[in-house]
């Protein structure tokens, strides 16, 4: 029985990005964005903040990303006092 080779590519640097051209990026590169989980942060919203696996990784062609991106942090709308 034969078994596929799959290629390896080495995954993309999209911390600091929005999310959108994250999500291009990380798909050009041959993966798949499995999960995106929400973050508060005072970062523009929709910002990547963090990124498995690493920036540089090698790592197979339909991998599964997981995306850490920024959401409106809700301090802002507290009163201050």
């Amino acid at each position: 029985m034969l078994t596929a080779q799959r290629a390896l590519v080495r995954m993309p640097d999209v911390v600091g990005l929005p999310l959108r051209k994250a999500k291009l990026l990380v798909q050009n590169a041959g993966l798949v964005v499995d999960a995106i989980t929400f973050q508060e942060s005072y970062e523009t919203r929709d910002n990547v903040l963090g990124q498995k696996p690493m920036r540089g990784q090698m790592v197979y062609a339909g991998d599964k990303v997981t995306l850490t991106v920024s959401r409106e942090s809700y301090v802002k709308w507290l009163p201050s006092i």
